[in-house]
């Protein structure tokens, strides 16, 4: 067995090489166009505790055996059956276990785009399970892996859109220069830390991703030993930058960074930072750093060595 992909501490993770190395690719980490197996298994189990099991647990005590139509979920299914076949409602199986059997081999032939079709069909028809609970399950498993989706309305919404999407990956692109290579790292790792599903670390994304802007101003500026603030005051004349930009992300830097003393890097300890905060910011500061590139090589500085 290897047990370095599933053994854990409180103090260390196994990760996968992809991960440790920087492989990750935005779109896999923000799922957009696909559900990858672990979100899929994950929202299955909501299923299966929520409606399939229930169905037995409910049928067994009514004394039905294997007969599943006196209880009340089988209307679920019912009410499934029609809207995926759409119709010959008379070739649906009465029977508990042929009606588990069916709905999973139908769950998992789904493509992504269908199993959020099917999360909607049951927010749509809350009987007979405890809908509200039901949709706080989705929710948080939608956040916790990363769904470009969330739940509003009983619709699935998109939050995180394919331009910034593109805008991660442009900025990688565009850092990937021997001069640049410490702003491509900073975002690979602001990547990484919102990758890892066991214990995402947000905090520390927000970090990696305002110290890759950092890393680009202060390569700009000429001077090394330039915080971010500093160094964006430097690089206004240089490179053109708009006052107000230069201001706007001067509060950004200001909101990771102690109030008090503004050291580099100490940022807030905020519980309260989440995954859309680490997006946020990751796609912000790419935008950011892909227009610093265009400008500094309008103004004629050389960032390619």
């Amino acid at each position: 067995m290897r047990r370095g992909f599933i053994l854990k501490t409180k103090t260390m993770l196994y990760r996968k090489f992809s991960e440790n190395v920087g492989l990750l690719q935005p779109r896999d980490v923000i799922q957009k166009d696909s559900i990858n197996d672990e979100l899929k298994t994950a929202i299955w189990n909501v299923f299966y505790a929520s409606y399939v099991s229930p169905l037995q647990v409910i049928s067994a005590e009514n004394g039905q055996g294997n007969n599943a139509k006196y209880s009340k979920y089988y209307w679920y299914f019912y009410r499934l059956y029609r809207w995926c076949v759409g119709g010959n409602i008379d070739e649906m199986s009465d029977n508990k276990h042929g009606i588990a059997q069916w709905f999973k081999e139908v769950y998992f032939g789904l493509e992504w785009n269908e199993i959020y079709d099917l999360i909607e069909f049951t927010l749509e028809n809350p009987e007979p399970a405890k809908i509200k609970d039901i949709q706080k399950q989705f929710d948080y498993l939608l956040k916790e892996h990363l769904s470009a989706y969330r739940i509003i309305n009983n619709r699935l919404a998109e939050i995180t859109d394919e331009q910034q999407i593109a805008s991660i990956e442009n900025a990688i692109k565009d850092t990937a220069k021997s001069k640049l290579n410490g702003a491509k790292l900073h975002l690979e790792t602001a990547l990484r830390f919102l990758a890892n599903r066991d214990s995402p670390d947000y905090r520390n994304s927000i970090k990696e991703s305002i110290s890759a802007v950092e890393s680009v101003c202060v390569i700009i500026s000429h001077e090394q030993e330039n915080t971010l603030g500093k160094a964006l005051h430097a690089i206004e004349g240089k490179i053109n930058l708009p006052k107000t930009l230069k201001e706007g992300f001067s509060k950004l830097y200001n909101w990771t960074s102690d109030k008090n003393s503004g050291i580099r890097h100490f940022m807030l300890d905020d519980p309260n930072l989440d995954s859309e905060d680490a997006i946020y910011m990751l796609v912000s500061c790419s935008a950011f750093i892909s227009y610093l590139i265009v400008k500094a090589n309008k103004a004629g500085i050389d960032l390619s060595k």
